[in-house]
């Protein structure tokens, strides 16, 4: 069975003085593929989810988590989540794209799921 990765992203995010980034992780606006990724975002899927919140870097599951989310919610048709990077000496990727995300050089995120019928 082949699986497909639909990626969507929304370049708003802001960093908190708390040193949580909010970032409004999707929309069902069109991406930049082109593509609309349109979901109901299940409160049972996201409880799920929240079981486990990993953040990880390009959708790569192979390498450590890079953060987590503190809290992911439905605010109108918007998935909004609050990451906490994992800026711990031990996790350089993590203080890395922590920085990158604090002075501007990342400003989006990348929802990964697999589509349904």
């Amino acid at each position: 069975m082949k699986k497909t990765m639909i990626t969507t992203m929304k370049c708003r995010t802001s960093t908190a003085s708390d040193g949580l980034t909010r970032v409004i992780a999707s929309t069902p606006d069109v991406d930049r593929y082109g593509d609309i990724v349109a979901s109901s975002w299940d409160p049972e899927a996201l409880k799920r989810y929240m079981n486990n919140p990993v953040i990880v870097w390009g959708h790569d599951y192979q390498t450590p988590a890079i953060g987590r989310a503190e809290s992911v919610q439905v605010v109108g048709k918007e998935l909004i989540a609050t990451i906490r990077w994992d800026d711990s000496p031990e996790n350089d990727l993590g203080r890395l794209v922590k920085s990158q995300f604090e002075r501007g050089f990342l400003n989006s995120v990348s929802v990964g799921f697999q589509p349904g019928k």
